[in-house]
Formats: C-alpha cells, structure tokens, sequence
C-alpha cells in the first residue's frame, strides 16, 4: 500500500466518524456542544495520524533513494489545531442546510491537508532534500497537472487544494541527475 493509499484510507476514515458523529446530532442524541468536541477530536487525531505518516514516509523515501539511514524529524501538528478545529466544527454546525457531504468533506480534506503540510515542512527541514517535484493523483485536476514535471526548491511548500491526493517526490543530491 503507498502512501497515497494509506493517506486516502485515513481521509475516508475519519470522513466516516465524522458523518456518524453528525447522525447522532441530527437526531438529537447528541448536543451541539459534545458534537462540536467529538468532531474536533476525530480530525486532531486523523490530522495526528498524517503528519506521522508524512513524517516516515518522507524518511523512507529518502532512505530508498540515498541507500542511507534517514531517520524522521517528529514533525507535529501546529499547536493552534485543536482550537481551530473546535472553530471549524462549530462553523460547520451553524450551517444551514448542511449535507452529510459536506460533514464528510471537513473529516476527508483535514487529514489530506495536514499531511501535505507536514511533508513540506519535512522536505524544507531535511538536509537531505535540494527540491521536489509533483506526483500527480490518477484524475488530479487541470492546476495540479500544469504543477507536474517541474523541480522547485525544498523551501517551495507544495500548493494543494481541498481534497487534493497529489504528493511531492523529494529530490535529493544523488536523485537528481
């Protein structure tokens, strides 16, 4: 399984515990504030997961393609998420109208975003890393296929959107012939 699987896996996931939480507050089983704090505390903990996976599947990649121990830098989610996320899931909440959806797209784009943040952070930070380029998803859209092909520096953090599934390649001093 690749990263972008698992990455994907985990957006699903928590897509799906957040849309549960939402049905139990839809039909009164849960108020808003405990909906609210179940919902923050899903993607904190999904956000979690993926900067841990960006974190190892940046050093992994950088092992392969150097043949040397690279190990992870303990990237971390910024100390503000849970707040924001608290912020988030109460915006959501105030909705009106709101979509099961549009649940689900918070709990899927979260973890997607933070992952493709952590990585970033990890290519600039690792001494390894001189650039990156674009990996493209299978059906990515028209701006993220005009982004591919292209070497930029480590400091470039990679532009993503909401829902985006593309993932940056390191290019390192021995892959960069």
């Amino acid at each position: 399984m690749t990263y972008r699987d698992k990455l994907q896996r985990l957006g699903e996931t928590t897509a799906n515990r957040v849309v549960a939480v939402y049905a139990f507050y839809d039909e009164g089983l849960l108020d808003h504030d405990e909906a609210v704090a179940l919902i923050a505390a899903i993607i904190a903990k999904a956000n979690g997961a993926a900067v841990a996976l960006a974190d190892l599947s940046l050093a992994a990649t950088l092992m392969l393609a150097t043949g040397r121990p690279v190990p992870s830098l303990g990237l971390l989610p910024p100390p503000d998420d849970p707040e924001r996320l608290l912020k988030a899931a109460a915006t959501l909440l105030a909705v009106e109208h709101l979509t099961t959806e549009r649940v689900a797209r918070l709990g899927r784009s979260e973890p997607l975003e933070s992952a493709a943040r952590a990585y970033s952070d990890g290519i600039r930070q690792n001494p390894t890393v001189t650039g990156w380029t674009r990996q493209v998803s299978p059906n990515a859209c028209q701006v993220c296929q005009d982004l591919s092909g292209t070497v930029l520096p480590d400091s470039v953090p990679m532009y993503h959107h909401t829902g985006c599934t593309c993932t940056p390649v390191p290019v390192t001093k021995e892959t960069a012939s």
